[in-house]
């Protein structure tokens, strides 16, 4: 390669560099800096050369991956849960069945988890995170007690390995997209998000099966859905088994025994009580369509109607679209359709599908994956600011930051169509 052609990867590392000072700031400097380097860094990764090779797509991942664990999260703080649960998890064998505030006065908490505690955000509420993530949780308590560096490596470890099995199929340089995208690095590497680890059983459990769906397949998507249960939304691709039904057998099995060590304990419990919660009563960011079918039919004939619609679709999707050939399924477009019917987005839960959008021509998941840093404009995040956040709900999106970022999204969303690289 000429000096000119590793141009992009100067680039994008630079764009992580800037992403890692936002990390240091607050406010709207903050985010300013966030959105000014996620720009830098997609520039850098839609750019780069196909005579790229994959040992250097991934050196410059693992940099940038460093880069992330060496700042502080912001923006954040769903990490103090992880460490919480971690705790609970080792000490008495579940995190289930009891809210964070009732150990608020227990003199019996380690000191260090007292103040774990002080920052866990809706503390009433049970853990909602599944089986598997709980398991990684108690390995990061029993490694290195509230640590949440540690947990940052796991997910580091894990999208990096993602990262390697996608060049395995799909070209070096279209992977790129992914490897050195700022919201990988902003919520893998940054704020410890572990949602990515869907996106990684997932695409093993494909690459893996000899005939591409069957008992394996099904075992992923079981295995998947004990890290957070959107990852059932894969099951139409198990139409594509020669046994569909032991496919799905295969699925269910495999999530039921993730519970197994936790059901030992006693309790009872899993994280459905505190799903159901976040189900019916949370709403952030939600796209415009959930606006639209809420002033039509009220919220919970919202949700009821755009769930059910979101699962016809989904299905349909993957079942047309997989009938091509894919090097990966295209599981982003599965993932998207659901996140336009949820009530809640944050910008973390793209990364369910984002790595699957690699084996296409589409724009959409890479706009999205810079348009939705805009959903941290927040009273919370910037208030005290300029430009009304003085004055905004600490959990509301300003208005322009909100409008901006959905006008990016689904003006991408319509320029795909038009090129025919969404198809139904």
């Amino acid at each position: 390669m000429t000096p000119q052609r590793y141009i992009p990867h100067a680039v994008s590392i630079a764009g992580a560099i800037a992403i890692y000072m936002a990390s240091l700031m607050d406010g709207l400097a903050a985010l300013a800096v966030l959105l000014a380097g996620a720009l830098v860094m997609m520039a850098g990764a839609a750019h780069v050369s196909a005579a790229s090779s994959k040992v250097q797509i991934w050196c410059v991942a693992a940099i940038i991956a460093a880069v992330g664990l060496a700042g502080t999260p912001f923006f954040e703080d769903d990490y103090f849960r992880y460490l919480w649960d971690g705790y609970r998890t080792a000490s008495v064998g579940t995190p289930y069945g009891i809210a964070p505030e009732h150990f608020f006065f227990n003199p019996n908490v380690p000191a260090p988890f007292r103040a774990v505690l002080d920052h866990i955000n809706n503390p009433e509420v049970a853990t909602i995170y599944g089986p598997v993530l709980e398991g990684f949780f108690a390995l990061g308590y029993l490694i290195d007690p509230a640590n949440e560096r540690l947990l940052r490596v796991f997910w580091a470890v894990a999208n990096l390995a993602l990262i390697a099995a996608l060049m395995r199929k799909i070209p070096a340089h279209q992977v790129a997209l992914y490897a050195w995208n700022p919201l990988v690095l902003k919520e893998v590497y940054i704020s410890g998000h572990p949602d990515a680890l869907v996106a990684l059983v997932l695409c093993l459990g494909w690459l893996l099966s000899r005939k591409r769906v069957g008992l394996l397949f099904g075992a992923a998507i079981g295995l998947a859905a004990g890290i957070k249960i959107v990852a059932f939304a894969a099951l139409p691709l198990l139409l594509r088994a020669k046994r569909p039904i032991f496919a799905g057998c295969a699925a269910a099995a495999v999530f039921v025994l993730a519970y197994l060590p936790f059901l030992a304990s006693g309790s009872g419990q899993s994280e459905w009580a505190g799903l159901f919660v976040f189900a019916s009563r949370w709403e952030f960011n939600p796209s415009p369509l959930f606006l639209a079918a809420r002033a039509l039919v009220g919220e919970t004939g919202a949700k009821l109607s755009l769930s059910l619609l979101a699962m016809g679709f989904t299905g349909l999707l993957l079942v047309r679209q997989c009938w091509q050939d894919h090097p990966v399924p295209p599981l982003h477009l599965a993932f998207g359709v659901i996140l336009f019917a949820a009530p809640v987005i944050n910008p973390w839960y793209l990364l369910w599908g984002l790595a699957f959008a690699v084996s296409g021509r589409a724009v959409w998941p890479w706009v999205a994956s810079v348009a939705l840093m805009f959903s941290y404009a927040t009273g919370e995040n910037v208030g005290g600011e300029a430009l009304g956040f003085a004055t905004l709900d600490p959990f509301t999106v300003h208005p322009l930051a909100y409008w901006v970022q959905w006008g990016l999204i689904l003006g991408a969303v319509a320029f795909d169509i038009r090129r025919r690289t969404i198809t139904i």
